[in-house]
């Protein structure tokens, strides 16, 4: 998977342009708006990686590195030959001068090196958006390829989503003894919410008012999603569907815990069913005033 095409951006976008279409895709694919779940998946890795400079020079290197090898081996003029003459060969291996005699007839010599580290392992992690809402320190156990059992705490910053990656240095492979363990990267996967969702930033809920607060404005008090009370002031002529704002009660930035998004509550109007006759008089004449008045 190519983080570039998944983002449907050049490889020499700008960190803006990354951010523009990163914004633009999971829109469209979010699963709360019924987009596709891997896809809104891929979106969010192949983001994680272009918008952090470090992960992002990482990926082209790699990329360069795979297309040189690629280019390399694929060169039909250029061979490499592979002969084994036993024990007695690998004495006059360790010649130099043996050496530069033979790749001048076109052999070439190739020595197993040790890798410098142990294999980096990544794992998945799935909270709760409550969890991703407040940040969270967790205990998760792994197994090694070692087949060794592994327990770490890990530490989730308040405002993550799904795609986000975690990582945690020495905490992977350990199957080779006497050199560096590798390192633990922790994908992360938000769970969907009954009375909450989430874009970008913004936190979103529903509330149900009736059709006097409605036309009359209220103050409506509703459960935020970490457990909190919160006021919300619904103004006189209230549409079914329309938003109110609660300013600095959104999701905070995961790099700037400074940056907040903001909580917005939807209102559904809900309508009700007039049977007492009397009732139905009161209503159809307070109809006739307000229309006449609008």
């Amino acid at each position: 998977m190519d983080h570039y095409s998944t983002l449907g951006v050049e490889r020499n976008a700008t960190p803006e342009e990354i951010k523009q279409a990163f914004r633009k895709l999971a829109r469209e694919h979010h699963p709360d708006r019924g987009g596709n779940e891997a896809k809104f998946k891929e979106i969010n890795e192949a983001y994680s990686v272009l918008s952090d400079s470090d992960a992002k020079a990482q990926y082209d290197f790699q990329g360069a590195r795979q297309h040189q090898f690629r280019s390399h081996t694929g060169n039909p003029f250029h061979q490499t030959h592979t002969f084994s003459f036993g024990d007695g060969f690998a004495q006059f291996h360790q010649n130099d001068m043996f050496e530069d005699v033979m790749r001048n007839f076109g052999f070439q010599f190739h020595q197993a090196q040790q890798p410098a580290r142990n294999k980096d392992l990544n794992i998945r992690c799935r909270i709760s958006l409550r969890d991703a809402y407040m940040g969270k320190s967790m205990a998760i156990n792994y197994r090694l390829p070692s087949s060794e059992e592994e327990n770490v705490d890990l530490n989730i910053p308040p405002g993550i989503d799904t795609g986000h990656v975690i990582k945690m240095e020495g905490r992977g492979d350990n199957s080779i003894r006497g050199i560096p363990r590798g390192d633990l990267t922790v994908s992360i996967e938000v769970d969907r919410d009954g009375r909450f969702f989430r874009e970008e930033l913004t936190l979103i809920t529903e509330t149900e008012i009736d059709i006097f607060d409605a036309m009359l404005g209220c103050t409506k008090s509703i459960e935020n999603i970490d457990g909190n009370m919160v006021d919300v002031v619904i103004r006189a002529g209230a549409q079914h569907g329309q938003r109110f704002s609660c300013k600095g009660l959104g999701f905070r930035n995961v790099r700037y815990s400074n940056v907040r998004g903001d909580l917005h509550v939807i209102v559904k109007i809900k309508t009700p069913i007039v049977t007492d006759p009397d009732t139905k008089v009161l209503v159809e004449r307070l109809a006739e005033k307000v229309r006449r008045s609008a």
